[in-house]
């Protein structure tokens, strides 16, 4: 019979609930017990078999990577580009074919996405590898380029022989219109000295020419390769030519470059004088010139160079700067160049040319006296206009006549507009007086209505700036409402009624009033100091007289000049009559005075003509500047 622990007896009844009650109990537990090792099998297989592995990690990999390149981008760049560097050359060196063939559908549009962010940068960089590549095509089948340019450089020839050809046309046209012209008649003058044809003239105007020099420079650095002259006495510094030409072409081609037109600079002109230039690959050639080159000689000149291009560019793409060692290959093409002499003329020619003299200074004669009688009186009414201008303004009292005088012969015309008929009767009584003999035509008209305020007002400011131009006056107009106030000074009284006589002529003027200081403006005011920087309350009635000074002569400016005696020290005193010249003048500008107008200057030293011990010096004088 079941028991408890304890030895109690117990019923059949309450062991079967005992027992139902411990597998509810146990039942959870085991249901759990038999699932976790379930999925303990299930995790030790997985960690077993690598792609079930792989499969687990990539995603918490991705998210854990995804997070740090949030959080710190720039750090995990720092981190991986070693790596993938790295990783790219290893397989580059094991499978370079496979590289190539995974990168070529990208590399194209990469290119292509690159030129259109940085165009100037992979033209820069393609450029040098274009350039050898097509130097070295030229050189292992050259006929092949030639057909593969043909269309573009026959189309360029084309355009640019129609060009060239409707230049010639329109140059030949324009000197035929000119065959009645005065440098029509010059250039059969010339063609019968030269003993050509005039339209052999028109089309060569000066054929023969002389070859001065010529130079092979290397286009990166400048240097000269080669040169050749015409004569030992024509030799100058070739190193500094060379240079000179350098600087001037690198100058002209970046300006041209910048324009988007890759030219390059083929002559450069001064006088009768010319330097062709020719460049290509690694070099140029630059030949001088007197008078204008013939097209054989220009073609004999592309065809050396080309010739030196051809055969030692290699060579002069790799110079050093000695040039010792390739000069002596490269001068003998440059010396055919200098050696080059166009076809003699004929004997024929110049006998022709001979007889032509007595023509060419018969038709001299005939043309040189018109010429000269007509340039003697535009040049005699040329003076005549100018000296009845002088006259007129002077009458008028302005510093620019308002009338034109315009003078054929004995004929005088007048032109323009005054502002009263006084004004124009003085202008005719002038002319008249100046040219008795001429017959006058007056076109000048008169404003007898009220002129416009702002004609007057421009007027009055006219004359006052012509005499403020002169030494010894100065004028202050003031104009409002048809009345003119003019102060200022004067440095006697004649000049006060030139003024006065100026302004009084003036249609608008109502009302003048001339106030004008007889004599320079003077300012006679010392400022004493007993001892060092004192206030300036004593020097009031001072500052209120200079104050007035300048009020009533705009014009003027004041250099305020501070003195000391021989008390102290030389560097003391500097400072201490600076000062004092200083504060003046800030008293001064807090009067409502320009600081323009005045000018200060601590001396450290007497005043003239005084004794240098007397304490007097201790002060501050003002001198008047007018200018």
């Amino acid at each position: 019979m079941p028991t408890t622990q304890i030895g109690e007896p117990i019923d059949e009844q309450r062991a079967a609930d005992l027992r139902s009650l411990r597998r509810l109990l146990i039942r959870p537990a085991q249901e759990e017990l038999v699932d976790v090792q379930s999925r303990l099998n299930t995790l030790h297989a997985e960690l077993h078999t690598p792609e079930e592995l792989t499969a687990l990690l990539v995603p918490v990999i991705t998210n854990a990577l995804q997070k740090r390149i949030r959080a710190d981008e720039e750090g995990v760049i720092a981190i991986l580009a070693p790596l993938v560097d790295r990783l790219f050359r290893e397989r580059t060196e094991q499978d370079k074919a496979a590289i190539v063939q995974a990168l070529a559908p990208s590399a194209a549009k990469a290119l292509r996405a690159q030129h259109e962010r940085f165009p100037e940068e992979v033209a820069e960089d393609l450029a040098p590898i274009m350039g050898a590549a097509i130097r070295e095509q030229v050189r292992l089948q050259r006929d092949a380029m030639v057909d593969a340019l043909y269309p573009i450089i026959g189309s360029t020839i084309a355009k640019y022989m129609a060009e060239t050809m409707r230049e010639l046309v329109e140059n030949v046209n324009r000197r035929i219109e000119q065959t009645l012209s005065l440098r029509g008649f010059m250039r059969r003058i010339k063609a019968k000295a030269s003993g050509v044809s005039e339209a052999e003239l028109i089309l060569h105007e000066s054929l023969p020419f002389t070859v001065r020099a010529a130079f092979l420079i290397h286009k990166p650095t400048g240097i000269l390769l080669a040169h050749s002259y015409e004569s030992d006495e024509a030799q100058f510094d070739s190193t500094l030519v060379s240079g000179m030409l350098t600087a001037i072409r690198s100058f002209v081609n970046e300006w041209i470059a910048r324009s988007g037109d890759p030219s390059e600079l083929h002559a450069i002109e001064y006088g009768r004088s010319r330097i062709l230039l020719e460049a290509a690959g690694h070099c140029y050639v630059a030949v001088v010139v007197e008078g204008d080159p013939t097209d054989e000689f220009v073609t004999q000149m592309r065809e050396e160079f080309a010739s030196i291009v051809a055969t030692w560019d290699k060579e002069i793409s790799e110079f050093n700067g000695d040039s010792s060692l390739l000069a002596p290959h490269l001068v003998e093409p440059l010396r055919r160049l200098v050696n080059y002499r166009p076809a003699p003329s004929s004997e024929r020619a110049r006998a022709r040319a001979a007889s032509s003299w007595p023509l060419i200074i018969l038709l001299l004669i005939l043309i040189g006296g018109p010429l000269g009688w007509y340039l003697y009186t535009q040049a005699r009414d040329s003076d005549n206009e100018q000296r009845l201008s002088s006259a007129i303004a002077a009458s008028l009292g302005v510093a620019t006549n308002p009338v034109a005088v315009e003078v054929d012969g004995d004929d005088v015309t007048l032109k323009g507009q005054v502002m009263s008929t006084l004004l124009l009767n003085r202008v005719i009584a002038t002319v008249k007086e100046q040219s008795p003999e001429s017959e006058l035509h007056s076109l000048i008209a008169v404003a007898d209505a009220p002129p416009h305020e702002t004609l007057v007002q421009s007027e009055v400011h006219r004359i006052a700036a012509a005499f403020n131009a002169l030494q010894g006056v100065r004028v202050v107009p003031q104009y409002r409402a048809s009345a003119l106030t003019v102060t200022g000074w004067a440095k006697d009284s004649t000049l006060i009624r030139s003024v006065t006589r100026a302004f009084e002529r003036l249609p608008g003027v109502a009302s003048l009033n001339v106030n004008l200081l007889a004599g320079v403006p003077s300012l006679d005011v010392l400022f004493h100091f007993e001892r060092g920087i004192e206030p300036l309350g004593a020097h009031a009635k001072l500052l209120d007289s200079v104050q007035a000074f300048l009020q009533a002569f705009p014009e003027t400016r004041l250099r305020i000049l501070g003195h000391s005696d021989l008390s102290g020290s030389a560097s003391r005193n500097l400072v201490i009559t600076g000062a004092r010249a200083q504060m003046i003048r800030d008293a001064l500008i807090r009067r409502g005075i320009d600081p323009h107008r005045l000018d200060v200057e601590g001396t450290g030293t007497f005043r003239p003509n005084t004794d240098p011990r007397s304490k007097t010096n201790r002060a501050v004088r003002l001198e008047v500047l007018h200018h």
